[in-house]
């Protein structure tokens, strides 16, 4: 959608340039931004502070954000200042809220901004102050303020904002450092938990080398220091005790993990007792770690290692970090002592008290994969307690989390039999055969939800629609694939009726509806079917879980027809539910996904001439492969003419996918279904790459911001050398004539980073000396870039299937 942000120019021109501005009156200017309708306030206000400093002519942003409920505060060499967005009724807009909450497209918001009185002493200073800036470095005022970068370095690291949290310590050490002295022995403490907090981001980014070179210097610093220990050194020696386990040097973990406990011994007093007792166990473990993984250790320190575990797992309360920890320990002894059993039976109980832990849910899966016949005994024990569907479905999607598919189906099929079919299992069940391409597999559990809840409806206002109106449509689609003939008069009819589909848009509701109608071949015009035009009355409804998991059952039955050709039958299916999906803002709930690509395919129906013949049409030597996430479904089925010769594109859709996914560690079920979509590809194809959108959107941002790169460049490199090596080695094994298609720049949040990304992926595609892979040029932008061309545009987010016509010259069979 469109909006126009209104805001005072010359002041936070003033303010940006590092000019005197006392007020922030001046020129009212009106900037338009096109952003998706889920965009939250928060990423409006930073998307329009870009286009501020793009035109003050700044190259980069001189500033520093910081964002509460309402408002959001910009810091740098310059006047601190205060944000607001408001809406034209003077309502303050909340930051996590989306912006189509307030306003329409093509609507107005208003900013509103004021220059902070500047603090006396409390206030956090700029992290890169001016040269010229002379720093108070008497004790209580250094100390105050190194303490508030500490506190919004601690709210850093809890939100895995790492990068901030690197800033607040580099920051608060250059404080500590500027005292006269220049060593900061006197401030020792500090200095200590600056390096910790330094460290801490290291870590957890697993670069060890680097943990070790911040914090090695500072045990001998705590030596020749009359300072008495506290709980920063306790830290420094537990990170480098962690960061040598992380390069498996256990006897140096282990001495380490011993001089953290030494300190820890001696702040017993001034601690709470349970922080004390919690820490104490901690270290303990992981000493107990250590001992079982030394070379050369006496039996006797394995059996000490085994009864500190036995001990925690014994006291620690089920479902806490330490009982978690130990538990996954001893599961691990019990493997290597071929005790497999008793191994799955640790690992699964800790499991079943802490669902989120990563550790123990790798470890059943581990153990599941490597011993299927254990399956059997996981579903007897399962099978007598009460609530054996939700258990049943939580194993089966930590192993599809690690692409153990296969077992993951029987715990997947049991839920859905244990809960007598409940959409929201048969949902997970459909979506697992899915990722396994048994597409009509998913269709035929579809139509048996639909069998068994024929009565149940979903309905709004009212309009309703029932499992066994859409059971009639999706049956005579099943009745296609196995070669059956009509068995109804209706039935002959879903196949024999000439659909079309329109897609309107109501641009001040903000609301699209794809209209059908119909005509048998007797008839020479068409009549509606279902609604003809969007409902002015926005008859919104909070749906039930139990509806919008039906809902999300019958979108992904329009997924899954889509992916198998049999396109004829959406277009009835799409006049029964669009009057129950409009105006319902489905992209806000838990069925988002589902509802995306439903959206999606119903526009597309728009496209195609006649949706009667069943695909595929042509052989796969004719065939081009489209190969992509949502961006390749397009593309799907197209007809076209290349070099005087039939050509038709086959899509191969795999749901989720990032380059980052197809790294060689990585068993994350994305890089499954990637891999099952090539298998289903055959030798020697012509096959279009359309990856890397879902990479630029969610995750080379983020990755920034937990400090696992300097700069978006880097990931951008990183990421590209991942993608690129894997359809190398793809064109070599399987002798695919690979091309690659450009990251499509549709959203405006990302464009940037999309072009960015594109340019250096061309790069890396065409310095490839294997030949074995061909950059695609295509360029769908206005020659200033800010929005994609109104013949390609088609829902905001994915362009219409005419841009194929751009490169289709450049493909070679």
């Amino acid at each position: 959608m469109k909006v126009y942000i209104h805001s005072p120019f010359n002041g936070l021109k003033d303010l940006l340039t590092q000019k005197e501005c006392k007020a922030t009156n001046g020129e009212m200017i009106a900037i338009p931004l096109r952003v998706s309708p889920s965009c939250m306030i928060k990423d409006v206000i930073k998307i329009f502070l870009e286009k501020i400093t793009e035109k003050i002519g700044l190259k980069a942003a001189p500033y520093r954000i910081e964002f509460s409920r309402e408002s959001c505060e910009l810091s740098g060499n310059f006047p601190q200042f205060r944000i607001h967005m408001l809406t034209e009724e003077d309502k303050f807009c909340a930051l996590e809220t989306p912006l189509d909450q307030y306003t329409e497209d093509r609507g107005d918001l208003f900013i509103k901004v004021k220059v902070l009185e500047k603090k006396s002493n409390d206030s956090v200073p700029s992290s890169t102050p001016e040269p010229e800036t002379k720093i108070d470095t008497s004790e209580d005022e250094v100390e105050k303020r190194v303490k508030a970068f500490f506190t919004e370095a601690e709210k850093a690291k809890n939100e895995k904002k790492y990068k901030r949290l690197q800033e607040c310590a580099k920051s608060a050490l250059l404080l500590v450092d500027s005292e006269s002295d220049g060593t900061g022995q006197n401030r020792l403490p500090l200095r200590t938990q600056a390096n910790a907090y330094l460290a801490f981001v290291e870590f957890v980014n697993k670069r060890y080398e680097n943990v070790i070179k911040i914090l090695q210097p500072l045990p001998e610093i705590f030596q020749n220091n009359l300072l008495a220990g506290n709980f920063n050194q306790v830290t420094v020696f537990e990170l480098l005790g962690d960061a040598n386990y992380g390069k498996e040097k256990y006897h140096d973990s282990l001495g380490f993990f011993r001089k953290a406990s030494n300190v820890l011994e001696k702040l017993k007093g001034p601690l709470p007792s349970t922080e004390f007792k919690t820490r104490r166990d901690m270290l303990e473990i992981k000493q107990a770690k250590c001992l079982l993984r030394m070379d050369g250790n006496e039996a006797s320190a394995q059996r000490h290692a085994m009864q500190i575990l036995s001990k925690a797992v014994n006291d620690q309360k089920p479902g806490t970090k330490l009982f978690s920890i130990a538990s996954l320990e001893l599961s691990q002894v019990y493997y290597q002592t071929g005790e497999i059993g008793k191994s799955l039976h640790t690992s699964l109980t800790a499991l079943v008290q802490d669902a989120t832990d990563k550790g123990l849910k790798r470890e059943v899966s581990r153990l599941l994969g490597l011993h299927p016949q254990l399956v059997t005994a996981v579903i007897s024990m399962l099978d007598s307690t009460p609530s054996s569907s939700s258990s049943f479905s939580f194993i089966g999607t930590t192993l599809k989390e690690h692409s153990l598919v296969e077992q993951a189906k029987i715990f997947m099929k049991k839920s859905t039999e244990a809960s007598k079919w409940a959409p929201e299992y048969v949902l997970n069940y459909v979506h697992l055969l899915e990722l396994d391409r048994k597409y009509e597999d998913g269709l035929t559990e579809c139509a048996e939800f639909c069998r068994l809840h024929k009565k149940s409806v979903v309905s709004v206002s009212r309009t309703s629609v029932s499992c066994e109106e859409v059971l009639i449509v999706l049956q005579a689609a099943l009745n296609i694939l196995s070669g059956k003939s009509a068995s109804s008069e209706h039935e002959k009819k879903l196949r024999e009726k000439r659909y079309k589909v329109e897609s309107i848009k109501d641009e001040k509701l903000d609301v699209t509806l794809c209209r059908v109608s119909g005509a048998v071949d007797s008839e020479t015009d068409y009549t509606y079917i279902g609604i003809d035009k969007i409902p002015t009355e926005k008859s919104r409804k909070k749906f039930s879980d139990a509806e919008l998991n039906t809902l999300a059952i019958w979108f992904t039955v329009v997924k899954l027809l889509y992916l198998k050709g049999l396109l004829q039958f959406i277009p009835p299916l799409t006049a029964l539910i669009e009057p129950v999906r409009v105006h319902q803002r489905l992209h806000l709930t838990l069925v988002r996904n589902e509802h995306a690509y439903y959206t999606l395919i119903s526009q597309l129906m728009e496209y195609f001439d006649d949706l009667r013949f069943l695909r595929p049409r042509l052989t796969p030597n004719e065939s081009l492969y489209v190969f992509g996430d949502s961006h390749s479904l397009p593309l799907a089925w197209k007809s076209f003419k290349l070099q005087g010769k039939d050509r038709e594109i086959r899509p191969v859709l795999a749901t989720g996918v990032k380059a980052w996914h197809l790294r060689k560690e990585s068993n994350f079920y994305p890089k499954y279904a990637f891999f099952q979509g090539a298998e289903s590809i055959p030798n020697n194809s012509q096959v279009l790459f359309i990856f890397c959108e879902i990479d630029c959107r969610e995750a080379l941002a983020k990755a920034v911001e937990e400090a696992k790169y300097i700069s978006i460049e880097e990931g951008i490199h990183r990421v590209v050398d991942i993608y690129v090596d894997t359809l190398c080695e793809l064109a070599e094994k399987r002798k695919f004539h690979i091309y690659v298609h450009p990251v499509l720049p549709v959203l405006d949040v990302t464009r940037q980073i999309v072009l960015r990304f594109n340019k250096i992926l061309k790069k890396r595609v065409e310095e490839d000396n294997t030949k074995m892979i061909k950059w695609i040029n295509l360029n769908i932008l206005e020659d200033d870039e800010e929005r994609v061309k109104i013949e390609y545009q088609l829902d905001g987010t994915h362009v219409n299937p005419a841009y194929f016509d751009l490169y289709k010259d450049q493909l070679r069979f």
